[in-house]
């Protein structure tokens, strides 16, 4: 599994050895993962980044700047 929440440097947080199965269920943000020492119910969050600003945004009323 990588940590990609920083896309320059992305991480390993964990390994998988024999994996024999993999399901995503998208509505509840989980992944399942099969291998020789069980089931493994893996949570993930799906990281949003805000808009960066720029010189456009100096122009505008409501700038949606992080």
């Amino acid at each position: 599994m990588l940590d990609v929440s920083d896309p320059a440097g992305p991480r390993t947080v964990r390994n998988f050895d024999g994996v024999t199965s993999i399901l995503q269920d998208s509505a509840r943000d989980l992944l399942y993962v099969a291998n020789g020492a069980g089931i493994w119910i893996v949570s993930h969050q799906q990281v949003v980044h805000g808009h960066e600003c720029n010189s456009s945004d100096a122009l505008s009323d409501l700038p949606n700047c992080d």
